[in-house]
């Protein structure tokens, strides 16, 4: 998401409104909720990964336990920054959060064309 530590956003260090989903603005395509993952092109970090700030909180494991990062469409503009982080209690769960499934090209082939 920060580019190995080198930005606050995925695509830089300045907040640009509507780069990514998040809440500091609001139009009626979106009204404030998830939308598919890539829609925002704008938010994508160097190595071309989308939404890694704002539409959705991801799950992470940091050595068994289960953080929160990027922050989700519901921030206020700025907050879901690379590194804005949450250790949510056990069983937690909202529509603001998600995973996501890492591959690389090869691999989603093989798996789509078993």
């Amino acid at each position: 998401c920060s580019n190995q530590g080198t930005t606050r956003w995925p695509y830089g260090n300045k907040y640009q409104e509507r780069a990514c989903n998040d809440h500091g603005w609001v139009d009626t395509e979106t009204r404030g909720s998830a939308t598919n993952s890539g829609k925002f092109t704008e938010c994508r970090s160097l190595s071309n990964a989308h939404d890694l700030s704002g539409n959705l909180w991801e799950w992470t494991d940091n050595l068994g336990t289960g953080n929160l990062n990027g922050g989700g469409w519901l921030l206020s503009a700025g907050l879901g920054q690379c590194r804005s982080s949450s250790i949510p209690a056990d069983g937690y769960h909202s529509g603001e959060t998600g995973f996501r499934c890492c591959t690389t090209t090869q691999e989603t082939q093989n798996i789509l064309f078993q």
